[in-house]
């Protein structure tokens, strides 16, 4: 892949909504503060939320139309029952949650949903209340994990027990991966890009290939399926056939 051909995929760039810096520094009491003057706003009177499953062992499921990625961030607005107290419960329990990719069904409301067994575990690393008064958080992904044994609570929280993913033993990048490293620097050069502080790939393929997905257009499903693959290495080789692909 010569540096044109990354230059002209740059313009392809399509981040998941990470472009709006939350602003650190604020505490976890201010959070619940936030999370109880919302329920009230919303709605939700005080003792009148319905109850949702325990989350510990279980841990609760975020079905969206997009795929967070290990050591990647994604920033989410919160404003139904069901997610503010899991955002609350998380924080408690130090606990995070599963995103999955949500296949069909929508993301608010009620509704049937289909979505990915197969997720990425967030934790919250940090939140402020929004202009619109409605909660954001900012989640970083860490572990991927295959829910199992699901459950819908009364207020339609999904929980699940999670068998967690150990990755494959990593590498640095080798020099058949010099024109994907070409490629992530073409797309750390965007605007939007360039603020997102990714760090360092020089010694790890898992690394160059997660940032990859997460910056490139990929679909839900084929973020998913690079979810699904043990292998560093493969992972690379699997982008890279896309790639090839998307220029044909």
């Amino acid at each position: 892949m010569s540096v044109d051909r990354a230059r002209r995929l740059r313009s392809a760039l399509r981040i998941a909504d990470v472009c709006k810096v939350i602003r650190p520094g604020q505490s976890v009491v201010g959070l619940i503060d936030v999370l109880n003057d919302l329920t009230g706003r919303l709605g939700y009177a005080q003792g009148s939320q319905p109850k949702v499953s325990q989350m510990n062992p279980r841990h609760a499921l975020f079905p969206l139309k997009t795929v967070l990625l290990p050591a990647c961030t994604l920033d989410l607005q919160i404003f139904e029952a069901r997610y503010l107290d899991m955002v609350s419960q998380c924080f408690k329990r130090e606990q995070g949650f599963l995103v999955v990719g949500l296949e069909a069904g929508p993301e608010a409301g009620s509704g049937n949903l289909t979505f990915s067994a197969l997720g990425c575990e967030a934790r919250i690393i940090d939140w402020q209340q929004r202009e619109n008064g409605l909660l954001g958080i900012r989640v970083l992904g860490c572990r991927r994990g295959r829910a199992r044994d699901v459950e819908v609570a009364s207020d339609g929280l999904v929980t699940a027990q999670i068998d967690w993913l150990a990755e494959a033993p990593d590498a640095p990048p080798t020099d058949a991966h010099a024109d994907l490293m070409a490629l992530r620097e073409s797309l750390l050069q965007h605007p939007l890009g360039a603020g997102l502080g990714l760090p360092d790939v020089d010694s790890s393929q898992q690394a160059l290939a997660y940032q990859l997905a997460y910056l490139l257009p990929f679909s839900v499903e084929q973020k998913t399926a690079l979810l699904t693959i043990e292998d560093a290495d493969r992972r690379l080789s699997q982008i890279d056939e896309w790639l090839h692909s998307m220029q044909s």
